[in-house]
């Protein structure tokens, strides 16, 4: 299923691209995050999707077909950009090595830390959050690119 995103940046400039847009797409970071439009591609959809999210939290908006399921998936967006914020640099560290695949061990081992450590940095930075996050936000776009 063919999607149209728009992302912000902090410099104000926008960035479109046609794309098949899963979760994993979807950057860690929550500034990244500005806007996806789930209806087909047109820049009238995506220009909607730009001017609604300026004003929205976190700069996430979701327009749709089902208006219920657009507003579904920007909630767990919304909800994972907050997590998200939150995160530390030391967060960030263990989220990405997490993220590749790495166990805890390997990943104690690349920064220098214990594995109870890097287990205390993933809770702390909502990684498991983040992961259930990204499961949730597919499964709302499965369903509603299927409805």
């Amino acid at each position: 299923m063919a999607w149209r995103s728009a992302t912000h940046s902090a410099s104000g400039r926008y960035t479109f691209a046609s794309c098949a847009l899963k979760v994993s797409d979807i950057s860690a970071n929550p500034a990244s995050i500005a806007s996806v439009d789930v209806r087909p591609l047109s820049s009238a959809y995506a220009r909607e999707a730009v001017n609604r999210a300026k004003s929205s939290p976190h700069h996430v908006n979701v327009v749709g077909s089902d208006p219920r399921v657009a507003q579904q998936v920007e909630t767990v967006l919304w909800l994972m950009a907050s997590v998200l914020r939150r995160r530390s640099d030391r967060g960030w560290a263990v989220a990405d090595l997490l993220a590749e695949g790495l166990t805890r061990r390997e990943i104690g081992v690349k920064l220098g830390i214990s594995q109870s450590a890097v287990t205390q940095r993933a809770q702390a930075a909502g990684f498991a959050e983040e992961q259930r996050g990204r499961v949730l936000a597919a499964e709302l776009l499965d369903a509603g690119a299927a409805a």
